[in-house]
């Protein structure tokens, strides 16, 4: 009676136990029993199988699946490319935009300059209609003085015939003076030849004598004034016939200038006009030149709005991410029962995902508090733990380390530049380091998966069974 007591009561305690397990599989807790804490170990074992291949191996299909869709969903390459080009396109706008600004201030200046040359041509061409006006006026005025000229040297001619008639004259007073002395000369012989008697005649013989005397020298200083008049007169139209010659020639001249005016006048006529036109020309490309850049300032804001629109994508991608890869990592780790293969297949994802990581925190998507050593990380400890020869011996098991190091030595300056705000500095260590390493670790990962498959191939054909003590 004793002892059927007690094994009710133990009974009694191993069901209060499997109680308590299952209400912990009920809040999510998939862990196993310890066996000895059962009073009858098969209870424990059969719960045991049933969370392990019952529950955990039927949700590995479902873990795998959710592990390659977050490689997809990992992968933000299309989200990077897609924002670097939006990026480029952005600042190729933003040059566009700050081109087309000059490109608009040149034709304004240069719309400036055309009216300014407009202006300054019109009034050239009005200042050489003036001066042709002028130069015509004075023309006539020059015309003028030559008629005038010409009528003092007729008059001079004149005067100088008559001063030749003066001499004629004089030639005629000096013959009749000449004579007149002769004649008071003989009157003088013949009051002396009648004495007492002639004494009056001989009185009018002086008289008529010195009339004759007074007239010679008179007419001797006639003749030397007319005389000097005469050549006064040849100086004075030598004198004329000199200013009149240049007259005609600055006449000529000043015709001709007017003439090399009007030409000038012309062709400013017609420069003004070409000019009027292109001015009006650039007025209208202006106008147009305006509308292109109001055109591509709005293109420019589009897309600033755009990049800021990709930014919020991508940072909506990696929350989406970061959650499936939560939900994933605890679906690998806690409700599933992977095999080693799959767990390896795992540490591909996550190295995929820890690359990208880095390019959205240096996005500012996300901080990231610390970055993990290679020996820190899943696949470290993985490799940590390995010690049979045909796996770790292998060339894509070494490139596998390398290239694991490698990517995660690049993460940790990546993540230095990012946090020292040099963004270009950890773009370029992305770039160039990370990416390129985590593709190769990739490609190391499947061909260590395909040696991990073939070896357990053989060791399953030999009857050799390996418990995966890996947990993840």
């Amino acid at each position: 009676m004793f002892f059927k007591k007690q094994a009710q009561t133990e009974s009694n305690q191993d069901l209060d136990k499997l109680i308590a397990a299952m209400q912990n599989v009920i809040d999510g807790n998939l862990e196993t029993v310890e066996v000895s804490d059962f009073a009858n170990p098969a209870i424990a074992e059969t719960f045991n199988r049933m969370i392990t291949y019952g529950f955990k191996a039927s949700t590995n299909k479902f873990t795998l699946t959710l592990n390659d869709s977050m490689e997809i969903i990992g992968n933000c390459e299309c989200i990077k490319e897609m924002i670097e080009q939006v990026e480029s396109q952005t600042h190729s706008i933003e040059d566009m935009s700050t081109s087309s600004q000059s490109l608009g201030n040149a034709i304004n200046n240069i719309s400036g300059a055309i009216e300014n040359i407009v202006a300054n041509t019109s009034e050239a061409s009005e200042t050489a209609k003036r001066s042709a006006s002028n130069m015509q006026q004075s023309i006539q005025y020059v015309n003028e003085a030559n008629e005038a000229m010409d009528t003092i040297t007729h008059m001079i001619l004149a005067f100088r015939e008559k001063t030749a008639q003066i001499n004629e004259i004089i030639t005629i007073v000096k013959s009749i003076a000449k004579q007149s002395g002769l004649l008071a000369l003989n009157a003088s012989i013949e009051a002396a030849r009648a004495g007492e008697a002639g004494k009056g005649f001989a009185v009018v013989a002086n008289e008529v004598k010195e009339l004759s005397n007074n007239t010679s020298a008179s007419t001797e200083d006639v003749v030397r004034y007319v005389a000097e008049l005469q050549s006064g007169i040849e100086e004075l139209v030598s004198i004329i016939e000199t200013t009149s010659k240049k007259l005609n020639a600055g006449n000529t001249m000043v015709t001709d200038s007017v003439t090399d005016i009007n030409k000038i006048n012309d062709e400013i006529s017609i420069i003004n006009e070409e000019i009027n036109s292109i001015y009006s020309s650039v007025e209208t490309q202006s106008v147009a030149t305006n509308q292109f850049v109001e055109g591509i300032n709005n293109l420019s804001d589009a897309y600033n709005e755009l990049l800021e629109d990709c930014m919020k994508t991508g940072h909506l991608m990696h929350k989406i991410s970061r959650s499936v890869d939560n939900c994933r990592s605890d679906m690998a780790r806690k409700l599933s029962k992977l095999t080693r293969n799959q767990w390896i297949r795992v540490f591909e994802v996550d190295h995929i995902i820890f690359a990208w990581r880095q390019y959205n925190s240096l996005q500012g998507y996300e901080v990231l508090a610390k970055i993990q050593r290679p020996d820190e990380c899943k696949l470290g400890k993985w490799i940590a733990q390995q010690k049979d020869q045909r796996l770790t011996s292998a060339e894509c098991y070494r490139n596998m380390i390398y290239h694991h190091d490698q990517l995660h030595k690049g993460a940790l300056d990546c993540w230095n530049a990012t946090n020292a705000s040099k963004k270009d500095e950890a773009l370029k260590i992305f770039t160039n380091v990370i990416y390129p390493n985590m593709k190769l670790l990739v490609e190391d990962i499947h061909q260590v998966r395909e040696l991990d498959a073939k070896i357990e191939a053989e060791d399953a054909a030999k009857g050799i069974v390996k418990e995966d003590n890996y947990a993840g």
